[in-house]
């Protein structure tokens, strides 16, 4: 009776010109990445239980994406520093169509952060990014509690539209 090694078609080929998979543990242990605590800080998610109880299943929920996921620069050629300026930075939330998968609106939480200087020509820059693509952005001031009733005032006319 022959035993057969469990793997997929690289590790049957690794197996027959004999050399070992990428992924030996040595190799993975070498890397420097773990997981992280949080994903999202304790203000962060707090909120987003809210959002996904005000979006009750009309948008879905994406938390921490690249701008540059969102966004793709127009004549790349001639604007060679936009993708840059856009690669390094992330939307908090962003509303999607559930069944398109579309961006409906971004969502920014503002915490007191937003209140330095960098943070300010950051935010200007977030702004008129997403109002050139034409994606609606709703700022929300970051706090203890939330009314669910504001924060679904706040995206009815995006979650509508869609």
């Amino acid at each position: 009776m022959t035993t057969t090694q469990p793997g997929g078609c690289l590790s049957i080929l690794a197996r027959l010109i004999g050399s070992k998979p990428s992924t030996t543990t040595e190799a993975v242990e070498s890397f420097p990445y773990a997981v992280r605590d949080r994903f999202l800080s304790p203000a962060e998610l707090s909120f987003y239980h809210n959002l996904t109880q005000a979006v009750a299943g009309r948008a879905i929920v994406l938390c921490k994406v690249r701008l540059a996921d969102l966004l793709y620069v127009r004549q790349p050629q001639e604007h060679r520093s936009a993708f840059g300026k856009i690669s390094q930075k992330h939307a908090d939330f962003v509303l999607c169509a559930p069944r398109t998968m579309q961006p409906i609106a971004v969502v920014e939480l503002d915490d007191s952060s937003h209140q330095r200087e960098r943070r300010i020509q950051r935010d200007a820059f977030v702004d008129r990014a997403l109002a050139a693509a034409g994606l609606p952005l709703i700022r929300i001031p970051a706090q203890r509690g939330y009314q669910l009733a504001e924060i679904q005032a706040a995206l009815s006319p995006y979650i509508e539209k869609a």
